[in-house]
């Protein structure tokens, strides 16, 4: 894990309802979690680098999903204000549905660019 992705993480837990799950893995057994992926990025000059952050979303009915991702969204945008490492969060693609035969949960997944201050 990644200070951005434990940051991330923290961020979300703290603002999310107790009963959602947040975390880089799929916690089993959970109707509600987000599961939190950053996938690295590229330098911008010696202070900052933008990254890309994917967040999936997982609940057990469509509009369920639907709702706690627009709260994720809102936690992640209050809580990039608080913090001097993120500096910046643009939305790189909005949420997508994804069908999957093998999982019970409705899940939607966004792309988020993010650019952070390095260390």
């Amino acid at each position: 894990m990644t200070d951005i992705d434990l940051w991330v993480v923290n961020a979300l837990r703290a603002a999310l309802p107790g009963d959602v799950k947040v975390g880089v893995v799929d916690p089993s057994g959970a109707s509600r979690f987000v599961q939190v992926r950053y996938d690295g990025g590229t330098e911008l000059d010696v202070l900052r680098e933008r990254g890309r952050l994917t967040l999936n979303v997982y609940a057990d009915r469509l509009d369920t999903v639907k709702a706690l991702a627009d709260l994720v969204r809102t936690a992640l945008d209050t809580a990039v204000q608080n913090t001097g490492v993120i500096m910046k969060c643009v939305k790189g693609f909005g949420w997508n549905r994804v069908a999957e035969s093998d999982q019970a949960l409705s899940h939607l997944v966004a792309g988020f660019d993010l650019i952070v201050r390095r260390a």
